[in-house]
């Protein structure tokens, strides 16, 4: 796995323009962290790390008509917001809720990345993605 790059999401039975359909697109922040990133979407339950686990929580919640999606919305990532909110937290039912969310993300979805700046990519990611990821690469390089 290369240490810096792009990885685009794709989910199962999305499909369009005769290809797998990119659902997402996403980097890291710092140099060497793609593969923190991609632990933080797949593997680490923790919904305040990572918007993309958030959302699929929001959709399961919001399919469901549970009412903890108002808990699940708060930012528990600051001091202040465990002091201020950390009471409103059903450890167990929270430890739950991240579990459907990892087993929904490692059931429906799939990546690749893309390595290196914008102006280079790997060929070996290339020749593997259709002609509608090479379009999209392309006209964003």
């Amino acid at each position: 796995m290369p240490r810096n790059g792009i990885y685009l999401l794709f989910e199962t039975g999305e499909y369009g323009h005769d290809a797998d359909r990119i659902v997402r697109v996403g980097t890291h922040t710092g140099p060497n962290q793609l593969w923190s990133r991609l632990k933080q979407h797949f593997v680490q339950e923790n919904k305040d790390r990572s918007i993309f686990r958030k959302n699929i929580g929001r959709c399961l919640l919001k399919r469901d008509k549970d009412l903890y999606a108002s808990v699940w919305e708060l930012d528990f990532t600051t001091r202040a917001a465990k002091l201020y909110n950390g009471h409103l937290i059903d450890q167990a039912y929270q430890s739950n809720i991240e579990s459907r969310v990892s087993d929904y993300i490692r059931e429906h979805f799939s990546f690749v990345v893309l390595c290196g700046g914008l102006s280079k990519v790997c060929p070996d990611f290339l020749r593997s993605l259709g002609n509608s990821v090479r379009e999209i690469w392309f006209s964003i390089s």
